[in-house]
């Protein structure tokens, strides 16, 4: 039993896509610090746990608190703010290609409200140098390497130094060594950074290699 404070409480929880019931009756504490790998069936609503957590599908019953907020209750205004406080990487990276990598987090940095020049400067290099990419943030997305890519999702997740982070499926499109590289970034932003990762995944390779608690979502 971790010591540290919940980031996510669910409790008899409900999701729902249309009339389709995705989990029912669900239970999930997450402490600061805690690493969870998701896993389970095609179908069975693991990504579904994500989008629920950062507002985008809503929880249909039951009772949820992230990051502080009653997910039962927030308000559409309040979403921004949520939203500041969760790292998001998916397997696709969504970095904009038009943009270099540093610009890719710039950019974020001046939505979560981040006016000083110079201090966006210093994060960035930051979170740059924590993925090993520090050397490569003139460059562009389709400049980049997969793993490379996913590195710099990894830092823009980091950036606004998040209480949550979500990974869905961040190795799906990646080798097997640098899937592994990529878990060990996640891994260290739980131990170093204090901030609890949920990790959707398929891979047993990296289970096996990084343990760490498992969440088994079944199917019917």
């Amino acid at each position: 039993m971790s010591e540290n404070l919940p980031v996510v409480t669910l409790k008899g929880v409900s999701i729902r896509r249309g009339d389709h019931l995705l989990l029912t009756d669900f239970d999930l504490t997450v402490h600061e610090g805690d690493f969870i790998y998701i896993t389970g069936c095609v179908g069975a609503g693991k990504s579904s746990i994500l989008k629920s957590l950062y507002a985008e599908i809503p929880f249909a019953e039951g009772k949820a608190e992230v990051v502080g907020y009653d997910m039962m209750k927030i308000k559409r205004r309040h979403l921004p703010k949520l939203r500041r406080q969760i790292g998001i990487v998916f397997q696709d990276f969504q970095l904009l290609y038009n943009l270099t990598a540093e610009e890719n987090l710039d950019i974020v940095l001046r939505a979560i409200g981040v006016s000083k020049k110079a201090e966006r400067i210093k994060r960035i290099k930051e979170v740059l140098e924590r993925v090993d990419m520090s050397n490569k943030g003139y460059k562009r997305p389709h400049e980049l390497s997969g793993g490379e890519q996913q590195r710099i999702a990894i830092a823009r997740a980091l950036l606004g130094r998040p209480k949550l982070i979500l990974a869905d499926e961040p190795t799906g499109n990646l080798d097997q060594k640098t899937g592994f590289e990529i878990t060990r970034l996640l891994h260290d932003a739980a131990q170093k950074d204090h901030a609890a990762v949920l990790m959707v995944t398929h891979n047993r390779a990296l289970i096996d290699h990084f343990p760490a608690q498992e969440l088994v979502i079944g199917c019917e």
